[in-house]
């Protein structure tokens, strides 16, 4: 499986989240990606971290996965009345 292909070509939003001093990840690789529904335009860094922010900075994390949640339950009800509407005119998206 491609990994790389399979979140550039996801169709629901993606996040990456990674602390600052997370010593398993490069995190310049994240610039390289083509994410058409990347979670805010970009990858995020949690300043004082390292490779579990969850637990590190439970605060700062908590609040990140309570915006990317509510990003989700947007695109999918977004997503709901395309289809909608598309079943309503006959048409495919």
């Amino acid at each position: 499986m491609d990994q790389r292909r399979t979140v550039e070509q996801a169709d629901i939003p993606i996040a990456f989240v990674n602390g600052f001093y997370d010593p398993f990840v490069k995190l310049s690789y994240f610039s390289g990606l083509n994410i058409q529904l990347l979670f805010e335009g970009k990858a995020h860094v949690i300043e004082g971290a390292g490779h579990a922010p969850f637990w590190e900075k439970p605060e700062s994390f908590n609040s990140m996965l309570d915006r990317f949640l509510n990003t989700v339950a947007a695109h999918e009800a977004n997503t709901d009345l395309k289809n909608q509407h598309c079943r309503r005119s006959g048409s495919q998206i």
